[in-house]
């Protein structure tokens, strides 16, 4: 099995890294916390913010550096757009890691050949 990882450089903010598609870690609805009543249309509790992503009145205060469990192309994608460092897991039937190659632009990253029955 291969598991693929992207890592945002410094200095990208946490909403573009939780838009391209970073865990959500904390975010606040700006009309949910300035109206009395606290109700905004948009805003679902205990949601975490994941169907406010897209509204305008939601900001996203902190979100991880990581994507995890991507394509290829995905980072290959990311990396174009941002930079960063992507790599790839090669886990054996346990679950352990066997080897971890890096993901480059150039280049075709399914070259790996498993010499050993997973």
């Amino acid at each position: 099995m291969r598991l693929n990882y992207y890592r945002f450089p410094e200095g990208i903010d946490a909403r573009t890294r939780f838009l391209s598609g970073a865990d959500f870690i904390k975010g606040q609805c700006r009309i949910h916390t300035k109206k009395p009543d606290g109700i905004c249309p948009d805003y679902v509790p205990g949601d975490q913010g994941r169907r406010c992503k897209d509204c305008d009145n939601f900001c996203i205060l902190e979100a991880g550096e990581t994507v995890y469990g991507t394509t290829v192309k995905n980072v290959k994608q990311l990396l174009r757009t941002f930079g960063g460092s992507g790599w790839t897991e090669h886990c054996d039937r346990s679950g352990g890691v066997f080897e971890v190659t890096k993901i480059t632009l150039s280049g075709n990253n399914s070259s790996h050949h498993y010499n050993r029955h997973l």
